[in-house]
């Protein structure tokens, strides 16, 4: 089986954040949404990472992704927030949206930030890790677009496939991601979040 070609996960970070200023994105935003998506790959998500480029750019290119995005908090409580993601890539949102989830936490034992109005994040799992990291739990949770799960005892599909995502601690050595090549998924086996 091809395993794709090995590059340095820094060369990956340099090209999307080349990519992204060359669309006019914010220098901000674009080191946020290039970390989250190298990251992510990092982690073994490829399907979620540097490989979503093509579906960013094919969205430029139909006009549904605003490049000048700024995320705004639009209203706040002091264990909730609404964060309005302008329209823009959903990566410095939710990014955004954790770290606001986290200050609250700190201070009230829980926060609960949501995220509206955004374009894709990447994998969930990398905001669940920034909680973690914290020494906290976090959870995350996500629209989307595909529709294709009937509940049970249902007759029409009304839920997504997204899972929850559960922090993992990844290899301190692994640097590198496999670049257009997302990982085939396991079809045997399901694994427990918990």
């Amino acid at each position: 089986m091809n395993q794709g070609k090995k590059v340095r996960a820094e060369r990956i970070r340099e090209q999307i954040v080349s990519i992204f200023t060359a669309w006019g994105m914010d220098a901000e935003l674009v080191r946020t949404a290039a970390e989250v998506m190298v990251e992510t790959d990092l982690m073994g998500v490829d399907s979620h990472g540097v490989s979503m480029l093509m579906d960013y750019d094919e969205a430029r290119r139909r006009g549904k992704l605003n490049l000048k995005a700024k995320p705004k908090v639009v209203r706040e409580g002091p264990v909730t927030a609404l964060v309005d993601a302008d329209a823009g890539l959903g990566h410095p949102a939710a990014v955004m949206g954790m770290k606001l989830a986290l200050a609250k936490a700190r201070t009230m034992q829980v926060g609960v930030v949501t995220v509206f109005n955004s374009h894709h994040f990447g994998a969930a799992g990398y905001y669940a890790a920034m909680a973690s990291k914290a020494g906290m739990l976090g959870m995350v949770t996500s629209a989307t677009r595909t529709i294709g799960v009937v509940p049970t005892r249902a007759r029409v599909p009304v839920l997504g496939t997204n899972r929850s995502p559960s922090p993992r601690r990844r290899s301190a050595t692994r640097r590198s991601c496999s670049t257009w090549r997302p990982r085939p998924r396991r079809t045997t086996r399901s694994r427990s979040t918990a």
